[in-house]
């Protein structure tokens, strides 16, 4: 008897398929999203404003205070409401719950001064830590990186359903459609405020190599589903056949093999070469010595992301190890 539930569907063409082809990726690569740079700049200028126009208030009622506290009937009032938070607060709130029971007499007019005043402290104090965590978080947004091309390719003609010179049709519409343009080149990234979510680590020379000219060594398949879900009817995006998935565990560990094994090489090979020259022929040495140094600096560039100082510093350390092992050569040798 067939079991309806070992049927696996697919979502319906739109946001629970992108969701889905998103969250299957385990690098985390294809967490690509708008920043939407114009509409947190237009944000930050509004609360900006608005904190310009509070303070302006602010400072108005500040100097009706100052002149307020020269005259001898509100001189005493105005600085218990100036000093004494308690005095200041708690008439205010009490003020304001007499006014929304009854209506204000006319001897009210300093009690609703202060409630005025109360009121634009708690504006201020609301919109202010709006705008300060509304500029932390644009801070920590314009922090994150950009895809790279290839990634940003692949993402951009899977979300258009394009395979080979097919028609595109985007798989959101309306405004949704151009989220993710087609066709972007390297210089052309940069001025989009598409942003990657994904643990950001600069890439070294031999994993872009891999990735780009060897990532079908790489393939992997879609991994199963849970025991425990088995039983469960499925729902999961629909895989074309030109879609294929890579495993960023495998690529890791065969640039971390190569780049530990050359490492070895470059220390073992020229001292090898070097023990059986030293004796016969020292001009041979220093040539030597130049050509480790050169091929150590190029594999360094290639296999790590060491900056130009780094570089200068590992080379000089590494050609002062070839030069006491050939001087303790030459002088054992003389003895």
């Amino acid at each position: 008897m067939h079991n309806p539930n070992d049927v696996s569907h697919t979502f319906v063409h739109g946001f629970g398929s992108l969701a889905s082809f998103i969250a299957s990726d385990e690098d985390h690569s294809t967490a690509i999203y708008k920043r939407f740079d114009d509409l947190a700049a237009r944000n930050l200028l509004y609360y900006q404003s608005e904190l310009a126009e509070l303070a302006a208030l602010q400072q108005q009622y500040d100097l009706e205070d100052a002149r307020n506290s020269e005259d001898e009937k509100t001189a005493l009032d105005v600085r218990e409401h100036s000093q004494d938070w308690s005095t200041f607060q708690g008439d205010c709130i009490a003020q304001s719950l007499i006014s929304a029971q009854q209506s204000t007499s006319s001897s009210s007019s300093v009690d609703d001064r202060w409630q005025k005043r109360y009121k634009l402290a708690m504006d201020i104090r609301e919109v202010l830590k709006a705008y300060r965590e509304a500029k932390l978080q644009e801070n920590a947004i314009l922090a994150l990186h950009q895809p790279t091309k290839q990634t940003l390719t692949a993402f951009a003609n899977h979300y258009h359903g394009r395979s080979g010179s097919g028609t595109a049709h985007p798989m959101l519409t309306g405004a949704s459609a151009s989220l993710y343009p087609l066709d972007l080149t390297s210089s052309q990234i940069p001025a989009t405020d598409l942003v990657s979510l994904g643990p950001h680590q600069e890439p070294d020379l031999l994993t872009t190599s891999f990735k780009r000219y060897l990532s079908c060594l790489f393939r992997t398949k879609q991994p199963p589903a849970l025991p425990q879900y088995n039983e469960l009817p499925r729902i999961t995006h629909p895989v074309r056949a030109q879609m294929r998935q890579y495993s960023s565990r495998s690529l890791s560990f065969t640039t971390s093999f190569i780049t530990t094994l050359l490492a070895a090489i470059l220390l073992f090979v020229p001292i090898y070469v070097l023990y059986n020259v030293s004796r016969e022929k020292p001009g041979l040495v220093m040539g030597l010595i130049a050509l480790f140094t050169i091929l150590f600096a190029l594999a360094i560039a290639f296999t790590t992301n060491a900056r130009r100082a780094e570089i200068f510093g590992a080379c000089a350390a590494y050609a002062a190890v070839l030069v006491v092992f050939v001087s303790g050569d030459f002088a054992a040798s003389s003895g």
